[in-house]
């Protein structure tokens, strides 16, 4: 977000500047962290993280990773590689858990959509 396009949306009248700024600079920091954990997020490693055999094969997988948004495959990594809850994810995305679950569906349909041979032999 532009900072300066940001500043003029402050309005005294809904909240005081300290809450505005508040607020502002939290959105900033879970965007600045969002975007510099999207890029890391790879198909082979959530895969493994779950328990399958992608040895050999994790180039051949990650080129299928353009299935998926950033966003998509950020949640797998979240939920599957790192562990952690719905709760705990929407904690991190900085949005309800219910996004959380209707990313990971997303998710899940567009792989299934898209299941190509090398992911379709690792589901077997």
């Amino acid at each position: 977000m532009d900072d300066c396009k940001a500043l003029n949306s402050f309005d005294g009248r809904k909240c005081s500047f300290e809450t505005w700024l508040s607020l502002y600079a939290e959105k900033a920091a879970l965007n600045h962290i969002r975007q510099s954990l999207y890029p890391t997020s790879r198909l082979s490693t959530i895969f493994a993280a779950m328990g399958v055999d992608v040895a050999g094969k994790e180039e051949a997988i990650d080129r299928q990773g353009d299935i998926l948004e950033p966003t998509h495959k950020f949640v797998l990594r979240l939920l599957y590689d790192e562990s952690l809850s719905f709760e705990e994810a929407a904690n991190v995305l900085g949005v309800a858990p219910q996004v959380v679950r209707s990313l990971e569906g997303e998710a899940w349909g567009r792989i299934r959509m898209a299941c190509r041979p090398a992911i379709c032999e690792l589901a077997q």
